[in-house]
């Protein structure tokens, strides 16, 4: 039998069996396939978290996705909501504060969300659940291992911010313990110490306990701002004002403080004399000033506090309207930033 004769009849032989046993063949190959892949044994967690991760050891959540990475996203979003529902239902319970000692409210997402970036959030190898056509993971976070990364920072704001709680404590002065007491509630504000506190709790409940004190102090600080604000009347005193501008900024900036202004120096446990420089020049082109302003508060043990400014060029050709002017702007500056200074020292 010749070559070309030997190679057509093998490919009759190979069409006819294919004819006879092929689709079987395929099938057979198919569900082979499919058993080798259900034949995988779920992992133990796919059915108890608790037992694979001990909640008092961890903090795990299951993930799920059409593929290996959608599955750990999802598990890593539900670590976050773990979280911010943790840190949510603690902000119910207690009061904040901002710099001026009132509540506030808390993003908890967007601070969720910077702090689990700091730990090491692990994944278990995702396993296809072939029933539900779909990836599961778990994410999960050793909470011990975790806190060694957390407390040392959140160590050394609470220590800051109770340094300057206690400095309040200790001063005599009233005015000058409650300057105290808002540069402390401005200092956990901006380090985020009250939600720090709170995302302690979730990551580990016993280590957060230590901070009890620090607690205490931050739900305390707003009683006691105001409680020393009664006591502290302020009486004001001006050279060289305008209408009342400088008066009325001055009152306004205190009333706004919660701040009591008293009408008469008889009743009040400070002053506040405010001194404006004019500094007015009379040019070919009109009159100019070159306003300065100073206030100092001053209570039985002396000056508390006190405030300098020097503003700019202020005129126009009518000495009237630059005066005017000249005042407006030392009004407005003493409404934007007298309070701020005398609060940032």
């Amino acid at each position: 039998m010749g070559t070309m004769a030997f190679i057509a009849r093998g490919g009759e032989m190979i069409k006819a069996f294919l004819a006879r046993f092929g689709v079987s063949v395929v099938t057979t190959i198919i569900l082979l396939s499919c058993a080798t892949e259900n034949s995988t044994k779920p992992p133990l967690w796919t059915a108890d978290v608790e037992a694979s991760f001990p909640r008092s050891d961890f903090i795990a959540q299951k993930g799920y996705g059409h593929d290996k990475k959608n599955a750990e996203t999802d598990a890593l979003s539900a670590i976050s909501r773990y979280f911010s529902m943790s840190i949510n239902a603690s902000a119910k319970e207690t009061v904040s504060v901002t710099d001026q000692g009132s509540t506030s409210t808390i993003d908890s997402e967007t601070f969720v969300s910077s702090q689990t970036k700091l730990f090491a959030v692990r994944y278990t190898e995702p396993w296809y659940n072939q029933s539900a056509k779909q990836w599961e993971t778990i994410a999960y976070i050793d909470r011990a291992e975790a806190w060694e990364i957390f407390e040392p920072n959140l160590r050394q704001k609470a220590d800051a911010f109770s340094a300057l709680y206690n400095e309040a404590e200790k001063q005599k002065d009233l005015f000058t313990k409650i300057l105290l007491y808002i540069e402390a509630s401005g200092l956990a504000v901006k380090e985020e110490l009250i939600q720090q506190l709170y995302f302690a709790d979730a990551l580990n409940p016993l280590g957060a306990s230590f901070f009890g004190d620090i607690r205490a102090m931050l739900s305390e600080i707003p009683a006691k701002i105001e409680k020393n604000k009664t006591n502290a009347a302020i009486y004001i005193e001006c050279e060289n004002d305008y209408d009342g501008s400088v008066y009325s900024a001055i009152a306004s900036t205190f009333s706004k403080a919660k701040f009591p202004v008293a009408k008469e120096k008889s009743a009040s446990a400070y002053t506040c004399l405010a001194v404006i420089g004019e500094n007015a020049q009379k040019l070919s082109a009109g009159t100019f000033y070159f306003p300065t302003i100073t206030i100092t508060i001053s209570g039985k043990s002396g000056v508390v506090a006190s405030f300098n400014k020097t503003l700019d060029r202020v005129g126009a050709s009518d000495a009237a309207v630059a005066k005017r002017r000249a005042y407006t702007a030392i009004a407005n500056e003493i409404q934007k930033s007298f309070l701020k200074q005398l609060l940032e020292g």
